[in-house]
């Protein structure tokens, strides 16, 4: 160690030896001021005293009232007087001086006088004054280095980790970071120097083990330090920038020793001051009505990785430092940006100097720390613990008012803090963090409200308080008061590059650490490697809470037994939550085994409010669907009622009277319970939160009627023991609200045949009456279940069911179609699992994934037998022959593998000319393939040669005899005889997205999966018909199979499996001739003539039909040339149908009964926004590129055309999504975000008059309604309120119409709706 320090003592005898620096900079660096990259973080403006001074320690200056600093220094942020945001502010920039003496700023060899110990420091030559030209904070901390260094007293290491700085800060030009922090560092190392030179009393064993273990922690730095010194002789060896951190981690390695021993140093002052209080006035300060965990040495906070937001917390140290400086500081960031973690560091940073003088650290996950009423009383209660004579007179004030902790803010913070610092003078600095996390509904904090009216009478008193932009916070920093003296610091404004930097250290020093103690993994020897740390940093997007959580994640084995499982576990019916919760405790505070009654929080608002955004929830693994989530709440919630709830549940005595039950908590806690007190107050408020589009919405209506019907009055008595009997008022009312919903747009679209329809058929009465489309039964979803990951494929066999993945564990469940229960897991694929199917006789399974791997496992026993390696993209299908001795799989690769089951050989290869995303054994011809690739079907002996012509599918299932093939191509399914390829049924789906389909095992039904929507039609009858469809997916289906003649199993990416009963009724859903099955071709438009008593509409086939609005049957239909094309309209004009169609630049007007053309007219766009004929038949209108033009239908010509303009979209510079409304002469545009912009075109040839403020309305007996077409509901126009809603699977319709008293809807799926709403109550 002598060595060491002689070589750092050499180093030091000439402190320029070896510097590189020619000219020195001037202006930014002079100043003290960070040079180069900057993360443009605004200092303190330098304060004009009334003498035009500033005795801030390395600061500018100023002389005869002019302000002097750098060009480069950056100004703080004021509070504008306009109430905006503010922006940094310049002022004029006179002369650039390192000095407090103007007199000497033309003298570049002037040194500042600077603070010394008694022992005199080494001088500076003339010499060395003139040729470096460096900043004030420099010198400060070179010099007073030098002195610690020099000093023959001063505490042994602390003297060579003093020269070791200085010799950091005399070569650290190209690592400004490391010059700023020692400079910040050298004034603590000389204080702590000077305090060190007192002996240690002896009976003081505390000093003395810090100051052991301070020794102990120096002389680890200067091992380190001392290889480095001698290096610093080389040339470039401090432009290397793994060299510059090196020393960075040795500056802050120093600091956290120094500021280890001086934590430690004030916990012992803090100890014995509170050892010498009463016992009486100790009672009187515990009474005062405090919060004990709110302080920054409460809990587990965590403070800053040291290194990183260097630059802000020295910036709050020269805020802290500067006596003369604002006295207000507001650390301002958006959710995730630090705020709460750079609050706890500079708590400690305060603490440790001994300026702390309490925290309040807010949290709305506690009912404590999110109360106003708590935070003046808290900080009073720490102040009285940390100063005696603050103490003495808060005492005084409880003496009189022992219950201030329950008297107003105002009164609260005059009495308990104000009055003691006005006779104390303390100097200190109070902190509250994260103060929107506060109950508060005020226009304006009132914490901030209050403040502002006594801050400036405490003007020895610092307040640092974060907390997000939101507007009641802006509003009370605005504040007249407190505008003037708060300085403004955006977390989220900051240099993205300076945070990045910032974030790529923490996850660098994290996961290494991680690497190191994680024996279980094997990492990569420079795990992880800085390409990794650049994805994770752009990923993180300047949020330091997404670094964190994935830190958290990555370091997680597992978590606590989370001991709020019984209550959830009561209410959700899951009985091994800690399975589900053993990968999330990075993400959700979860309790330890001393604090059973805790509840599991997440650890940031911002992660609850991530998962229920689908814009920033991405994948939807784990979005959290809040509809669908609140449903099963709510059902779980009334189970658990109906279940649990009893008359006298406590066992009271007759006539007890509740105030009067001394073990009145205990009861409630054995027979009531968490869970049940739960259910009891909040189920309500997931009912509100249904939509009536739910599928579930029978379901939760039985569960509702039940409650009501048999344990209302048990649920009332809930309410009054658990002292809850307010909220029955209220949940009434919310009960009442979402039924009225049910009530008006659920019942009136319930099937017939359902539970509903029958139940309340009087009230159908007064309701909307369905002329057409209501279907006769709703599907049967008998079980779901609900898995981490999306279920991507299944097969079954017999009564088992396997489920492969979109997993990086690449694990496949085996479930119990019976009890839908888990039998086991088979583990062994590293990726997703794409594709299973079980072998004929259901003892072995064939699987294949995105690993490019092939298995063959035993099912009995859960083992892999072989894996088969040959394909170099992801597996996509697998199939195993009849007799199980071969298996075929086809891959993103293009190729199909044939594999020899006994010797796990490639027997051969067939090559594709696209990927092959489905291949199977014929269950005709053992010795013959067939695959899916490119949209065509192939056909393939297995040795490799075609058979036939390919021709058209997507996707091909075979029924179990191989009689007959289901044939997915575009929007059609066919049923074919496997052999003639003769067609037995056909039918149209609405979309060609999420393809799938399947025949029963008797050959009776064929089903298929468009998106979320489930088909299945009756082939066996002579006419083939459409038995039922299934809605109760929520995203895309990815897969579909029969698990026996009447059930279906299908997975989707809402990440369940869902079993359904097909319905044994024999009638057909469609019994019109001249209708259209519900899933014929898409509805493209649809129109309404109620003065002929006709709906028209047209289909992407072509196919216009004419509806009898009075009965839903079907007039007329007739095959035109228009299919699949977008825009189009047809309208009954003088007796003749008139169809209007955009497709290949024309519009096209076409005579429906003649079936020929009027007129084709030229020139338009690819696309058109939106076509409509006029009210009166005599003009065509289409929108496009922010126009409207109008063409005469009997003529073509163009008869008028002008400009509209979307305002949003015309900021936004994109172009405009509008659809257009046409009654009469008038019409609208509609543009998603900005409304309705209405014109008059009665007089044609010049500008329509603008409608200001006028809707397109139609009369209803009770007020106008106005049809809101992108929700598919009517409002009042006047007083803005929902008069119905379509809901269900009515609830995304393509095309609508309303007149007053018909509404006509089309569907994607094909299907028309009528609705007569003559005669109903519209509120």
């Amino acid at each position: 160690m002598d060595d060491i320090r002689t070589k750092l003592k050499k180093k030091l005898k000439n402190p320029f030896r070896g510097s590189r620096r020619g000219t020195e900079r001037v202006g930014a660096e002079a100043s003290g001021e960070r040079v180069g990259p900057s993360n443009s973080l605004p200092r303190p403006e330098p304060h004009v005293g009334a003498g035009g001074g500033d005795n801030r320690e390395g600061s500018g200056a100023n002389a005869g009232g002019r302000q002097v600093r750098s060009i480069d220094q950056p100004q703080p942020e004021s509070i504008p007087a306009d109430g905006g945001d503010g922006d940094q502010q310049r002022g004029e920039t006179d002369v650039i001086v390192p000095s407090d003496d103007l007199d000497t700023a033309t003298d570049p060899g002037h040194v500042p006088e600077v603070p010394h110990s008694d022992e005199s420091a080494p001088s500076i030559t003339a010499e060395e004054k003139k040729s470096n030209w460096k900043s004030t904070a420099y010198y400060t901390a070179r010099l007073l280095l030098l002195g610690v260094s020099e000093s023959a007293s001063a505490f042994g290491p602390l003297k060579s980790v003093a020269g070791g700085l200085c010799f950091i800060l005399e070569n650290c030009e190209h690592t400004m970071a490391n010059r700023r922090a020692i400079e910040s560092l050298a004034p603590r190392v000389k204080a702590l120097s000077e305090s060190l030179c007192a002996p240690v009393s002896e009976g003081d064993a505390n000093e003395r083990e810090r100051r052991k273990t301070l020794e102990q922690k120096l002389e680890k730095v200067l091992r380190e330090l001392g290889p480095l010194a001698e290096q610093g002789r080389l040339v470039g060896f401090f432009n290397n920038v793994k060299n510059a951190d090196k020393l960075g981690s040795l500056v802050e390695d120093i600091r956290e020793a120094v500021m280890d021993y001086q934590t430690s140093l004030q916990r012992d002052i803090y100890d014995k001051s509170c050892q010498l209080i009463g016992d009486v006035d100790r009672i009187l300060l515990n009474g005062m009505h405090h919060i004990a965990d709110a302080g920054h040495r409460s809990g587990n906070r965590q403070g800053c990785l040291g290194g990183t937001r260097t630059d802000v917390l020295l910036q709050l140290e020269d805020w802290l430092k500067d006596e003369h400086g604002q006295r207000v500081f507001w650390l301002n960031g958006l959710a995730g940006t630090g705020k709460s973690t750079i609050a706890q560091t500079f708590a400690e940073i305060a603490f440790a100097e001994g300026k702390l003088g309490a925290g309040f650290f807010c949290s709305r996950d506690f009912e404590g720390r999110s109360n106003l009423q708590a935070i003046f009383p808290t900080l009073a209660f720490q102040l009285a613990y940390q100063y005696p004579p603050f103490r003495e007179q808060l005492l005084q004030v409880l003496r009189a008012s022992p219950d201030i902790g329950r008297e107003s803010l105002c009164s609260q913070l005059e009495k308990a803090i104000v009055g003691p610092f006005k006779t104390t003078h303390i100097r200190t600095l109070i902190i509250i963090d994260a103060l929107d996390e506060c109950k508060d509904e005020e226009p304006a904090s009132a914490i901030l409200s209050v403040l502002s009216r006594c801050v400036d009478e405490i003007p020895d008193v610092k307040f640092f308080i974060t907390g997000r932009p939101e507007p009641r916070i802006r509003s009370g920093f605005r504040l007249k008061s407190l505008r003037p003296i708060t300085e403004v610091l955006r977390l989220h404004d900051v240099e993205r590059s300076s945070v990045d930097s910032d974030i790529k250290l923490f996850f660098r020093t994290r996961l290494t650490d991680i690497a190191k103690t994680r024996s279980d993994c094997n990492f990569a020897e420079n795990w992880p490697d800085s390409s990794a740390i650049d994805i994770l940093c752009e990923k993180a997007g300047g949020f330091f809470i997404y670094a964190s959580t994935v830190v958290k994640f990555v370091a997680s084995k597992s978590v606590f037994n989370p001991l709020s499982v019984r209550a959830l576990s009561d209410l959700l019916k899951v009985p091994n939550i800690s399975t589900t919760l053993r990968s999330l405790h990075s993400l959700l505070l979860v309790p330890d085994s001393e604090k059973m009654a805790d509840p599991i929080r997440p650890f940031h608002k911002s992660f609850p409010d991530f998962l229920t955004d689908p814009k920033r929830c991405k994948d939807k693994r784990f979005f959290v669907k809040p509809g669908v989530h609140h449903t099963e709440i709510l059902l779980s919630c009334l189970n658990l009622m109906r279940e649990r709830l009893k008359e006298n549940i406590c066992n009271l005595d007759d006539y007890a009277i509740l105030s009067e039950v001394k073990d009145l908590s205990v009861r409630r806690k054995d027979h009531i319970g968490d869970a049940l007190e739960y259910a009891c107050q909040f189920w309500t408020k997931h009912l509100l939160e249904i939509p009536g589009s739910s599928p579930h919405i029978e379901e939760v209506h039985k569960a509702i009627n039940r409650f009501f019907t048999t344990h209302l009055l048990c649920w009332i008595e809930v309410l009054a023991l658990t002292g809850n009997l307010g909220i029955g008022a209220h949940a009434i009312n919310d009960v009442e609200q979402w039924c009225d919903l049910v009530y008006h747009s659920v019942l009136p679209l319930s099937p017939s045949s359902s539970w509903l329809c029958k139940y309340y058929s009087p009230e159908l009465s007064k309701e909307v009456r369905v002329i057409k489309g209501l279907p006769a039964e709703w599907g049967i979803c008998s079980r779901t279940v609900l898995f981490s990951y999306y279920p991507m494929t299944i097969s079954c066999w017999n009564y088992t069911i396997a489920v492969g993945f979109q997993s990086p564990s690449g694990d496949i469940t085996i479930l119990s179609i019976i009890t839908g229960s888990q039998i086991a897991v088979l583990s062994g694929h590293t990726d997703t699992v794409r594709s299973v199917t079980f072998s004929p006789d259901g003892l072995s399974l064939v699987s294949g994934g995105d690993d490019k791997t092939v298995k063959l496992w035993d099912v009995q026993t859960g083992g892999a037998i072989k894996t088969f390696y040959g394909h170099t993209r992801l597996v996509w299908s697998v199939s195993i022959s009849a007799n199980s001795a071969m298996i075929a799989s086809g891959s993103e690769d293009r190729t199909i593998c044939l594999w020899d089951v006994k010797t796990g050989g490639c027997h051969h290869i067939i090559k594709q000319q696209d990927f092959v995303g489905q291949v199977s054994f014929s269950p005709i011809d053992p010795q013959c393939l067939i695959s899916v690739s490119g949209a065509k079907v192939w056909q393939w002996d297995i040795n490799g040669h075609q058979i036939g012509s390919a021709y058209n599918g997507s996707y091909i299932a075979f029924s179990s005899d191989g009689s007959q093939i289901a044939l997915y191509y575009e929007d059609t399914v066919t049923v074919q005889n496997s052999k003639s390829r003769v067609v037995v049924a056909e039918f149209h789906v609405a979309t060609s997205y999420a393809r799938h389909c399947c025949l029963s095992p008797d050959g009776k039904f064929a089903a298929a999966a468009a998106n979320n929507i489930i088909y299945v039609w009756d082939i066996a009858s002579s006419d083939p018909y459409l038995v039922q469809t299934f809605i109760g997916h929520t995203y895309p289906i990815t897969s579909l199979a029969f698990s026996s003649p009447s059930s279906l199993i299908s997975t989707s990416y809402d990440n369940s499996v869902k079993f359904w009963q097909i319905s044994t009724s024999t009638d057909p859903v469609i019994t019109d001739p001249k209708s259209t099955s519900p899933t014929s071709a898409i509805i493209k438009s649809v129109t309404l003539q109620s003065k002929y008593g006709i709906a028209i509409t047209s289909d992407s086939n072509g196919v216009v039909r004419t509806w009898d609005i009075s009965t839903g049957l079907c007039k007329e239909y007739f095959q035109t040339p228009a299919k699949v094309f977008h825009n189009r309209d047809v309208q009954l004009i003088d007796g003749r149908l008139i169809f209007v169609w955009h497709a290949n630049n024309k519009i096209h007007i076409w005579d429906v009964e003649k079936g020929e053309h009027l007129f084709i007219v030229d020139g338009f766009a690819h696309h058109l926004e939106d076509l409509r004929i006029s009210g009166d038949g005599s003009k065509v209108f289409y929108l496009d590129a922010g126009f409207i033009q109008a063409y005469s239908i009997q003529t073509g010509e163009v008869v008028g055309k002008w400009e509209v303009v979307d305002k949003l979209t015309e900021a936004e510079h994109s172009p405009s999504l509008g659809s257009l409304t046409v009654d009469g002469s008038r019409i609208w545009v509609y543009f998603p975000h900005t409304g309705y912009q209405g014109w008059d075109f009665e007089i044609l040839g010049s500008l329509p008059v603008q409608l200001d403020n006028v809707l397109p309305t139609k009369p209803h007996p009770n007020g106008t309604m106005l049809l809101d077409t992108s929700l598919s509901r009517l409002k009042n126009a006047v007083t803005g309120k929902i008069a119905f809603q379509l809901s269900g699977r009515f609830s995304n319709p393509v095309d609508v119409q309303y007149d007053g008293q018909y509404l006509v809807a089309g569907y994607s799926c094909g299907e028309v709706l009528i609705l007569d709403f003559n005669h109903v109550h519209l509120s």
